[in-house]
């Protein structure tokens, strides 16, 4: 069908987006083409061949116009496997290809991958074993270049609460990695609303910070977030 639908388009409509969908037993798989590319029968075969191997309410994939800067995207929604095998078959199925992985899930961490993510990179990044322990108090997850870019927390407050980010960065932290970023916000509850004036910002190994101006933090998550800077960032 997909094949069927690149060959009778032809160039024809090579000026408008693409668009198929197909709905499976208990999933949806969508192709979205901005390129003009004729990706479908291509992309189409490799989504079935993930569709078969996880539980996945929804796959998606996105391929990006020439004419913009986007990745393509590959988005899986509501998946029932864990995170790590399901990167482990997406790498085998499309790995060495460049587009960006999104894994969400309606109260889960929300996962960014840039592809390729060398398997070695994963393993000697000690990915599952860092991240798992965390994974109950973790928003987002960002891994670009082959290393965790970005790490976003919500902790419960409390008078320990600098050693417990301290030892979240440093499970993630690694003496070869780039500069990465780690933010956290305080509350009980990841999946909930975040409370923006007790979100900080810490550019772990670097020292590059967009601050917004109008952004209002409490003085008690200024002082943490000057902690934490002072031991991790490069400024001084």
């Amino acid at each position: 069908m997909a094949a069927a639908l690149d060959q009778e388009t032809g160039d024809e409509f090579d000026r408008y987006d693409q668009e198929l969908r197909l709905l499976l037993s208990g999933r949806a798989v969508e192709i979205s083409d901005a390129s003009n590319s004729d990706i479908m029968a291509d992309r189409a075969s490799h989504l079935l061949a993930l569709a078969s191997e996880m539980s996945v309410n929804r796959l998606e994939w996105r391929q990006a116009s020439e004419q913009t800067t986007f990745e393509d995207v590959l988005e899986l929604t509501d998946p029932q496997d864990d995170i790590f095998g399901t990167i482990n078959a997406v790498r085998a199925e499309l790995g060495t290809e460049q587009f960006d992985l999104r894994v969400r899930g309606s109260a889960q961490t929300e996962w960014a991958v840039a592809f390729p993510y060398a398997e070695q990179a994963q393993a000697q990044a000690r990915l599952e074993t860092a991240i798992e322990p965390i994974l109950p108090t973790t928003v987002q997850v960002v891994i670009d270049d082959n290393q965790v870019s970005g790490l976003f927390v919500v902790v419960p407050d409390g008078p320990d609460v600098v050693s417990r980010l301290r030892g979240i960065i440093e499970r993630v932290d690694s003496p070869d990695a780039q500069p990465w970023y780690f933010d956290w916000a305080l509350g009980s509850d990841p999946t909930g609303a975040v409370d923006y004036s007790t979100k900080g910002l810490v550019n772990v190994g670097g020292c590059e910070y967009d601050e917004d101006p109008d952004r209002q933090i409490t003085s008690a998550t200024q002082t943490l977030q000057d902690q934490l800077r002072t031991l991790y960032d490069t400024c001084r």
